[in-house]
């Protein structure tokens, strides 16, 4: 059998799978602690739970930045006792199978273009809204995919602007990510957001975006204004059709299977 971890700002999901081609069996979903003592032992009770057959292999993603070799996180902003750690290793150590870290938009990405929105699709921009923000480029090559990561949430949108939970100043996630949103008029969130959009279509752009993550999904009407701004603004490319991913919180689960 094989495991996903999906570790966000907010929540962590394991979930296991009979094999890489069986469909998601069990998920349990709790509380990140933001201690990665308490994280790391808490994923470790709920694996077992799970388990009625020997692992075979882990697929995790993080919402971090990971080192070269995808083992350590490097900055992971909205859980910051993460920092400097290395994950792999220490599942790896906990399990004795092997493991596979990405950075949870990506995983996310894979699992929206292999089971979701994105079947069928050359390209696309999967842009993920719930505690933080990112976003994974997409291109299909065949049977082939490959994904192409980025920190779109941390392009500056004003300069000099406010604390970022990662250390820059005048984030689009400070002033739009889940953690601040309510800090915000939705003006103000609608205004950045667009923003964010046109810059990151005008240096690549794309043909369809897919939203992904809490935020996005539960608040589509703002997605809509937001897109409405982007196509009002951007002259150099033409602005892209968008659709809203309909496999919720197992997005990233199944993308786990995809690292294999």
């Amino acid at each position: 059998m094989y495991i996903g971890i999906d570790i966000g700002g907010t929540n962590i999901r394991v979930a296991s799978f009979k094999s890489l081609s069986s469909p998601l069996d069990k998920i349990i979903k709790f509380d990140t602690l933001n201690n990665y003592k308490e994280d790391l032992e808490n994923i470790r009770k709920n694996i077992l739970e799970l388990l009625d057959n020997d692992i075979e292999g882990i697929g995790v993603g993080v919402a971090a930045f990971l080192s070269k070799d995808k083992s350590k996180i490097v900055n992971a902003n909205n859980i910051n006792t993460w920092n400097g750690k290395n994950l792999r290793s220490d599942l790896e150590n906990i399990f004795q199978c092997k493991v596979l870290v990405e950075n949870d938009a990506t995983v996310a990405a894979l699992g929206e273009a292999q089971f979701g929105k994105g079947i069928g699709l050359e390209e696309f921009l999967y842009f993920t809204w719930g505690t933080g923000i990112g976003g994974t480029f997409i291109r299909r090559y065949g049977e082939n995919l490959l994904s192409i990561p980025s920190q779109l949430g941390h392009q500056i949108i004003e300069k000099d602007g406010l604390l970022c939970t990662c250390g820059q100043h005048g984030c689009l996630e400070a002033y739009c990510g889940g953690w601040v949103i309510n800090k915000n008029p939705r003006e103000k969130i609608e205004e950045y957001f667009a923003l964010g959009l046109v810059n990151i279509l005008n240096i690549h752009p794309v043909d369809q975006i897919v939203f992904g993550g809490s935020k996005a999904l539960n608040q589509k009407e703002i997605v809509d204004q937001i897109m409405e701004k982007v196509s009002n603004n951007l002259k150099m490319v033409v602005a892209p059709e968008f659709q809203f991913s309909d496999l919720g919180e197992k997005t990233g689960l199944l993308g786990t299977t995809v690292l294999f």
